[in-house]
């Protein structure tokens, strides 16, 4: 009769291990899904404070060479 009670304990130590796994399975596929999506967020941002600058930095240059086209009449940049 020990035998029995071996068997099932260590099948239930072999269920263990198995949800164990599963659980961290799952907990890397999320993880993972996570990061993907911090990292397009951040890339986001990234592009679309570059697309400000380029904006700000274009109106800059108009500005400048409205500035210098009412200084000098000959300005021809």
């Amino acid at each position: 009769m020990n035998r029995p009670a071996a068997r099932r304990k260590h099948g239930r130590r072999g269920l263990a291990t198995v949800m164990v796994i599963v659980v961290l399975v799952i907990l890397m596929v999320m993880m993972s899904q996570m990061l993907r999506r911090v990292v397009g967020d951040r890339r986001q941002t990234r592009d679309e404070s570059l697309y400000q600058q380029t904006i700000q930095l274009a109106d800059a240059g108009v500005r400048l060479a409205t500035l210098r086209h009412r200084a000098d009449k000959d300005y021809s940049g």
